[in-house]
This record gives C-alpha cells, structure tokens and sequence, in this order.
C-alpha cells in the first residue's frame, strides 16, 4: 500500500510518540491515524487491527480519515475502548448520525479551506471573464477582536487576530487563494497600460 508504513513499523512510531508524549509533564491528547481508505486500501478489517494496535502502543485518541457509513463508523468504534475520530470531509453523514454511530470527534481537514477557495477561485473567473467585481465584499473576514478572547500577550499589545497570530487557516486560505486566483488572470490581458493620474 503506497504511503502507508507497515503495521510494525507504525506501532514503533506511536509508541515513541506515546512514550515523549508522557515525558513532556503536561496534558498532551495524541492521535493515531490508520489512512487505509484515503490511500486506496479501504479495508475495514485492517484499519480496526491497525487502530487496535496502536490504542495498545499508547494512543490516546484513534483517527481514521475516509470512514463513509454508518457502519463503517461503528465497526470500527465498537473495536475500541479509546474515542474515535472521524473526517467529515466527504461524507454525507451528519453530526448527529455519525455521534450516534460513536464519534467522539470531527475533524474537517481542509474541507474550510477549499471551499474558501472556490468561492475565490468563482470570483476570479467572473473578475476575468466579465470585468464583474460585484463578488468581493468591502468588509475583512477577519476583524480584530479585543484582547480577552485571546492568549495572554505582553503588556502594550491590545488585540490580536480571532484565527491566530502567523497566518494559520486564515494564512493558508489566503495563500491557496491568491496562487489560484494568480493561475486564472494569467489570461487577462488588458488593451492599454494604464496611465498615470
């Protein structure tokens, strides 16, 4: 199976993560991933023995991204006594069918990230197509927000951003963003340069 480590040689990693996990003296959650069905190997019965091991190689919480159904959710829950994570990206399943099923946690991956993107990458072909600006909005999507909502900072500093401090999803959003919106007006072509005013 392309990208994905042997079952040894995965339980070694995790176990070396578990063990510098219990080292570090404060609260410390560690996932274990089994990327079976998002790696061409949707095989339930190997997911829940790789997620099996690595529960007794010390993870705390076990993660199987491209978990589909119902009961693929609680195949593979009810073979472990640790909470399962689950991505919702590419499901149709709702957060109530797949609780019940015996997530315990959701994880969106990048699923934010790319519909921020389409809907740029939607507003760069209108742009480019149509010399339609109306799709951009006047107002930031990331206001500054005081300073209680925040992580302690150093005297003087009074606010800072909702989403984080170096970019973060807003950064990657941004980044993804621009690179698509550069690679579609790399066609548009203006008639005249632009005067001086």
């Amino acid at each position: 199976m392309a990208g994905i480590y042997g079952l040894g040689h995965a339980c070694e990693r995790v176990a070396a993560a578990a063990t510098a996990a219990a080292s570090l003296g404060v609260p410390f959650t560690l996932t274990a991933r089994a990327e079976n069905h998002i790696r061409g190997n949707p095989d339930i019965d190997d997911t829940v023995a790789r997620l099996r091991a690595f529960e007794a190689a010390g993870a705390d919480v076990a993660y199987a991204p491209g978990l589909r159904t119902v009961d693929e959710i609680r195949a593979v829950w009810s073979a472990l006594t640790i909470p399962l994570n689950v991505l919702a990206t590419g499901t149709t399943l709702t957060l109530a069918e797949m609780t019940a099923a015996g997530t315990q946690r959701v994880s969106l991956g990048g699923g934010l990230t790319w519909v921020a993107v389409e809907a740029a990458a939607s507003v760069a072909v209108t742009i480019r197509d149509r010399g339609d600006f109306s799709g951009l909005r006047p107002t930031p999507l990331f206001r500054h927000r005081p300073h209680s909502r925040c992580r302690p900072r150093p005297p003087g500093i009074a606010r800072c951003w909702v989403l984080g401090e170096s970019g973060g999803v807003a950064g990657r959003v941004q980044a993804l963003a621009l690179a698509a919106i550069k690679k579609l007006m790399s066609a548009v072509t203006c008639n005249s340069p632009p005067t001086a005013s």
